[in-house]
């Protein structure tokens, strides 16, 4: 018993499918950032959520 070699199919090696597109490097925060009664910066004006 073994593995024949012409038996064995080579194929392209699967890599992340997503490597290609172009997303952004540059992340910023926007309408989704949030502050809450833990956040330091808010904390020290009273902010609660």
């Amino acid at each position: 018993m073994g593995i024949d070699p012409e038996d064995v199919q080579l194929g392209k090696a699967e890599y992340s499918p997503y490597l290609d597109q172009g997303y952004p490097d540059r992340v910023y925060f926007g309408d989704t950032h949030l502050h809450t009664s833990y956040s330091t910066d808010a904390g020290m004006f009273g902010t609660r959520l």
